[in-house]
């Protein structure tokens, strides 16, 4: 996991948040219980590590790190933040019966909500963390993890998928 780590603080490095200076991203490592191993997600400052991927090659460790820093990088974990905010926002007004708060709210929640669900925005936002990953560690490092993610989970023959993985430089 010192891997983990040195390669995380290396890509912040390399590309700095503008956050960072107030909250320092951070990994964390998911139980072996876990439901996903194979999985790894990014929310606020935080990136989740499933415990299938602890031992991955160098270059699969790379392009996970790498991709989603690129979603605290490029701010979409703080999109979701806005969603579930409103959210609650929108049950205290329920609750309290304030109606500027509940109107308030409703909008934030439509706003961050057609922004979430998206279908070509939700691809944007891939293509971005993918684009970053390749930018800190190297075309190459992030199709070679990005290649064995696709395998391993399956998704070879996943249409989008092959579009990521096109836009990184493969040749089907």
């Amino acid at each position: 996991m010192d891997d983990w780590k040195m390669d995380f603080i290396n890509a912040q490095a390399r590309l700095p948040h503008w956050l960072s200076h107030l909250i320092r991203p951070r990994l964390i490592f998911l139980p072996g219980w876990w439901l996903n191993p194979l999985g790894a997600w990014a929310y606020l400052h935080l990136v989740f590590i499933g415990p299938g991927l602890v031992d991955a090659p160098l270059a699969v460790r790379r392009y996970i790190i790498g991709h989603e820093y690129g979603h605290i990088q490029s701010n979409h974990t703080i999109l979701h933040f806005v969603y579930w905010c409103a959210v609650l926002c929108f049950l205290a007004a329920v609750v309290e019966q304030m109606p500027v708060l509940g109107i308030s709210s409703c909008l934030l929640l439509t706003i961050s909500l057609s922004l979430i669900l998206q279908p070509h925005l939700a691809r944007k936002r891939e293509y971005q963390a993918d684009k970053i990953a390749a930018l800190v560690f190297g075309p190459e490092v992030a199709l070679q993890g990005a290649l064995w993610m696709a395998d391993k989970t399956g998704m070879m023959n996943d249409e989008f998928r092959c579009a990521r993985l096109e836009h990184l430089g493969w040749k089907r």
